[in-house]
């Protein structure tokens, strides 16, 4: 069987790339706003009905790795300024 890279699946690999690149910038901002449409993305991606599982997995530790390197990369005072209306 042919397994199918989806449009959902793609854009999950665009979005993280595009946050990679703003991450490697220290762009915090873009870093944020990247992250809300990545969020997206991927449930658009573990919803789509034709979804190679196992390519999607393998991008969503990819996608972990990304945010593991990020959190500890984050400066405290963004850390502090994101999370002051959250608590």
């Amino acid at each position: 069987m042919t397994s199918v890279v989806t449009a959902a699946l793609v854009g999950v690999k665009r979005k993280k790339k595009a946050m990679e690149k703003a991450f490697l910038a220290a762009d915090w901002d873009e870093v944020k706003k990247l992250d809300g449409e990545l969020i997206k993305q991927l449930d658009a991606a573990f919803d789509e009905p034709s979804r190679d599982n196992r390519a999607l997995v393998e991008e969503l530790e990819s996608v972990l790795g990304l945010y593991g390197r990020l959190v500890s990369s984050l400066p405290d005072s963004t850390v502090c300024e994101w999370l002051k209306n959250k608590i």
